[in-house]
């Protein structure tokens, strides 16, 4: 994939969490102009079944689930130490109607932030919740299709509001949410709807 930079920028990490798989996007953005395009860089997920496979002492004694956490912290870290972000966003747990997958998802963003403490202790990691990257990219809060998500985020592409190379209709939920994230962080829905009403008027 061809790598997109804006010249003077902040760089974003922005991760959809999960413990099977999790979503991670760099973006590039020039905060000084906020008519220029994001950049996305980089897209992809973590596998943490794939990426656990090498710690086999570690699963024999402390089980799988610790292994997995352990093995994408790991792959965090190398991330943040390749691609050197200025900001860090997560999208936050939501409790649903599922206790034990909201568990789950808390437990890796306290893998995430362990990770950025050893990076940069003095960074913080951004949470934002569903709701509120829904309502950046153009989704109903209530909505569960994540293919709507999908087309949303293609379509901020065809806007021209995010370039890359990334045919968005191949990734997968968990890059697409990654990169929704991002850019509710970048874009949070205050600015998208001020600039709705501007070209309006």
């Amino acid at each position: 994939m061809t790598t997109l930079a804006i010249r003077q920028r902040h760089r974003v990490l922005s991760i959809d969490p999960g413990t099977n798989h999790l979503g991670y996007a760099i973006m590039d953005v020039d905060y000084a102009n906020s008519h220029e395009p994001i950049a996305l860089v980089e897209v992809g997920t973590l596998n943490a079944a794939v990426l656990s496979r090498p710690y086999t002492t570690l699963l024999e004694v402390h089980g799988e689930k610790v292994t997995k956490l352990y093995a994408l912290e790991q792959a965090i870290k190398r991330i943040l130490e390749a691609f050197k972000p200025d900001i860090i966003v997560s999208e936050s747990p939501y409790m649903g109607s599922f206790p034990q997958a909201y568990a789950a998802l808390v437990e890796c963003l306290k893998t995430i932030r362990s990770a950025l403490i050893e990076h940069n202790p003095c960074m913080p990691l951004h949470i934002i919740d569903p709701a509120s990257i829904k309502a950046a990219v153009g989704v109903s809060g209530k909505s569960g299709n994540k293919g709507l998500m999908t087309e949303a985020v293609a379509g901020l592409v065809s806007k021209n509001a995010i370039i890359t190379d990334v045919d968005i209709a191949t990734l997968d939920e968990h890059s697409v949410d990654s990169i929704a994230a991002g850019y509710a962080y970048i874009r949070p829905p205050s600015m998208t709807k001020k600039s709705s009403k501007k070209k309006s008027t």
